[in-house]
């Protein structure tokens, strides 16, 4: 029998921080129970961020999927998770699926997608839930129902926008051709929404649905980011089952046409989908979900035993250099560290090695290599290995030597010609890599038994460690 949002909350609300499981991260966010899933609503207003994200409170399936809540000032502390909007109503029985919020008048406006079926047949609601400052559901009302002609009925995940004076709203779509595209409706009153058309891009034939679509200026380019679906897998591209991207360029809204460069993936790693991002005073920040939803990976997850499974990824500064989006660690999160336990600086070696009684850590590398080189998290008899290919200028994330999860490896080509940087977070049982200062990220769960860490470098011949650098991490604070 389902629960309503006040019995679940109190259910919830005494959950004891930090939860406890074998896997379980320290400064990941995470839920009591459930499976978590695409960040939402992501805003902020009077100094506090808003995180929502979708959330199946009583079970690790891909249903009844409802927007948990969880609100910080500082990426430190942050108020325990609750569930802020239920699938209760004609509009949203299926699920409340993704969507952004926006702060209006004080109030809080969500946009999300209510997924409803009837006898079998979808029809997607485009719907807005206005709370007060309390964080009380004031009302919930349909604004876009149906479709509109030349689609399917996957039209989903609004991302509200405002342009020269015009409510916005774009959706992931899928056309007739069962071709992915992002459709945009525009109001002058946000009460009667017209459909403006699709946004024209040169990726005619690029997958067959775009999910979570973002409209966001970057520095001065405009940046499309979304998630598509059902792209050929490449050596050193698409190699997951499904992807997260951009284009940049610049996106006219008198003619709906974006003039744009190619198509990026956002990270490289096993498990990174659906991002969104939002603005606070002076930054883009972006926030993705650590996982992907492949059935067979999820039902052999070992966090299943304690009912619960994913979480989200750090938060991340988003800047444009040399045409390409870059990302880094949010600024916050050096307060995470704590005792400082390696600092080496301007060493000449071949190989290097230290075991660390933890696995919650900051690693932080500046070198200079001049032929292959590794970096490997040795967890007893499994292994994380971290390959650069000097000659090709390929990085390879090697999974093949760990018994539980995801198992193979992942490629990309770097678009700078050297290897620079590694900063690395590694978690209980996550693992983001920032190289070269974000030119590439590669982000991955993971599930080794030991909680012990050997770190070693090799190459194949001497290479400089410019600064070498680790820290113990504290978790989050839950109040």
């Amino acid at each position: 029998m389902k629960k309503s949002v006040v019995e679940l909350n109190d259910e919830f609300s005494s959950a004891i921080y930090p939860l406890k499981g074998e896997f379980r991260n320290k400064y990941h966010i995470e839920v009591p129970n459930g499976l978590i899933n695409d960040p939402n609503g992501l805003s902020y207003n009077k100094g506090e961020y808003n995180i929502f994200f979708q959330w199946n409170p009583y079970t690790c399936e891909h249903k009844y999927k409802h927007w948990g809540y969880i609100k910080t000032k500082d990426f430190i502390r942050y108020k325990k998770p609750k569930i802020m909007l239920a699938p209760d109503s004609v509009i949203d029985k299926d699920g409340c699926y993704s969507g952004t919020g926006k702060f209006i008048d004080d109030k809080l406006n969500i946009f999300y997608t209510g997924n409803v079926k009837n006898n079998g047949e979808r029809i997607p609601h485009q719907n807005i839930a206005i709370f007060d400052e309390n964080d009380m559901l004031i009302k919930k009302k349909p604004l876009i129902v149906g479709i509109p002609d030349g689609y399917t009925e996957h039209l989903r995940d609004p991302f509200y926008i405002n342009i020269n004076g015009v409510y916005c709203m774009i959706l992931g779509a899928q056309n007739k051709s069962l071709k992915g595209r992002v459709v945009m409706y525009i109001s002058k009153d946000m009460n009667t929404w017209d459909f403006y058309g699709e946004i024209n891009t040169k990726l005619d034939d690029f997958g067959y649905m775009w999910e979570c679509p973002n409209l966001i200026n970057i520095n001065g380019y405009d940046a499309l980011i979304f998630s598509p679906q059902g792209l050929e897998k490449h050596e050193f591209k698409y190699q997951n089952l499904y992807q997260s991207g951009y284009i940049l360029g610049h996106y006219n809204f008198e003619n709906n046409t974006f003039m744009h460069n190619s198509f990026y993936e956002l990270d490289y790693g096993f498990d990174f989908y659906a991002p969104q991002v939002f603005k606070d005073n002076n930054r883009i920040i972006m926030i993705g979900w650590l996982g992907m939803p492949e059935d067979n990976i999820e039902k052999e997850s070992p966090t299943l035993k304690n009912n619960y499974i994913y979480t989200l990824t750090m938060p991340r500064v988003l800047k444009v250099e040399n045409g390409r989006i870059k990302q880094s660690p949010l600024e916050e999160i050096k307060l995470l560290r704590d005792k400082e336990i390696l600092e080496n600086k301007n060493m000449i070696c071949e190989r290097h090695e230290v075991n660390i009684k933890n696995r919650c850590l900051e690693i932080n590398l500046e070198l200079e290599v001049f032929a292959d080189f590794k970096y490997i998290l040795e967890f007893k008899k499994e292994k994380i290995i971290l390959e650069y290919k000097s000659l090709d200028n390929i990085l390879i994330l090697d999974f093949t030597n760990l018994n539980k999860g995801k198992n193979g490896v992942r490629k990309v080509k770097m678009p700078d010609n050297k290897l620079r940087s590694i900063q690395m977070f590694l978690d209980v049982s996550t693992l983001e890599i920032f190289i070269n200062d974000g030119e590439i990220t590669m982000t991955s769960s993971f599930f080794a038994e030991s909680r012990d860490v050997n770190l070693r470098i090799s190459s194949d011949k001497e290479f400089k460690l410019n600064s070498y650098r680790v820290w113990n991490m504290r978790g989050f604070i839950y109040e």
